[in-house]
């Protein structure tokens, strides 16, 4: 089968002997008959680069078309692949006696029945049932993490379709992506955009932060939250968590390893509560300019310790807080700053968050 470049690229070169020509016989000889055949062959040699331009503009055309074409199957192909690893989660919450019905999203885990979602979908609902290809349950809660905002629920069906895994590690900015989900109760809305951003920090719905998240522009509202963030192959690399309510286009996933790790502990035990100091601490140290305001030294590395509570395991382990002092001015003395735990070092407050998860986690079961 002939190579439509090939020939193009053939005509193109037979097009630009033509275009000389005239113009060597021009300078060669100046007979009125041969000015009468150049201007014969100047017609043809129009008429030649009309064809060659538009064989050139319907064979862009054309290529154009299947491009959009194949861009438009990839999509209908991952949206098929996926839709039985979805399901919509319809939640009762019971406030001031009035009952409140909520809608969110579950991606299937494991084919005996493991679903996984946000904790926030399912938190302090007095009912919860889920809709999976047609098919109605009302799921047991198997465990939840408060802090990774991750759940696992459970429904009675051994034939479930689990979603494939993607590798975090290999997403790039710019790359596409696509979420599935139940936004505002229009359910399986399926919606395209790409990765805009890896690594961030962001404060989750229950009011904790959270690092190594992924940004996307992907259409996200309420009812996606639980749901997918798939790459370009409709594998799972985030669950949907939370937007921007003062900006649209500014989304935010799980990144899968970090949910992976979690859903793994939460179906081996149940509910994980994570260590902690039990103090309460600066999130950013002051300024060099605010230091000097306030009146204390600089500090350019670690954690200022704010207050530990009375009676508690920090307080008996000797760790202080600042002191207040009113009178006769207003003075501030600093107390504990944290630098370390162990062998890990701390420069920052993200830096003890992230220390803190190498330590065991308190685990009791539902």
């Amino acid at each position: 089968m002939l190579n439509l470049n090939f020939i193009l690229n053939i005509l193109l070169y037979i097009n630009i002997v033509t275009c000389y020509q005239p113009i060597l016989l021009l300078n060669n000889n100046n007979n009125n008959n041969i000015n009468k055949n150049i201007q014969k062959r100047n017609i043809l040699r129009k008429e030649f680069i009309n064809f060659v331009n538009y064989g050139a503009l319907f064979y862009s055309i054309d290529k154009f078309n299947n491009y959009y074409e194949n861009n438009e199957n990839k999509n209908i192909k991952i949206y098929n692949n996926i839709i039985k690893s979805v399901c919509i989660i319809n939640t009762i919450i019971n406030i001031n006696n009035t009952n409140i019905t909520k809608v969110g999203t579950g991606v299937v885990w494991t084919k005996n029945g493991y679903i996984i979602t946000n904790y926030h979908v399912i938190q302090d609902t007095i009912k919860i049932k889920i809709s999976l290809e047609n098919e109605e349950y009302e799921p047991k809660i198997i465990g939840y993490d408060t802090k990774s905002d991750i759940a696992v629920i459970k429904i009675n069906n051994n034939n479930t379709k689990p979603i494939k895994l993607g590798n975090i590690k290999s997403i790039k900015i710019g790359q596409n992506a696509y979420a599935l989900g139940n936004p505002y109760g229009q359910n399986y809305t399926f919606t395209k955009g790409i990765i805009s951003g890896k690594d961030r920090e962001i404060v989750l719905p229950l009011g904790n932060k959270i690092s190594g998240v992924i940004q996307t522009d992907v259409s996200i509202n309420p009812g996606n939250s639980g749901g997918p963030l798939l790459d370009s192959y409709g594998n799972l690399i985030g669950i949907n968590t939370a937007s921007l309510i003062i900006s649209s286009g500014i989304n935010f996933a799980l990144p899968i390893d970090q949910v992976s790790n979690t859903v793994n502990k939460i179906i081996n035990y149940g509910i994980i509560e994570h260590a902690i100091i039990g103090i309460t601490y600066l999130i950013e140290l002051p300024t060099l300019y605010e230091a000097q305001e306030l009146k204390i030294p600089y500090i350019e590395k670690g954690v200022i310790i704010l207050n530990v509570p009375n009676n508690s395991i920090p307080y008996y382990a000797g760790l202080k807080g600042i002191t207040i002092i009113n009178s006769p001015e207003k003075k501030i003395i600093l107390g504990d700053i944290i630098i370390g735990i162990d062998e890990y070092k701390i420069d920052n407050s993200l830096d003890l968050v992230t220390t803190l998860k190498n330590y065991k986690y308190k685990i009791k079961s539902i």
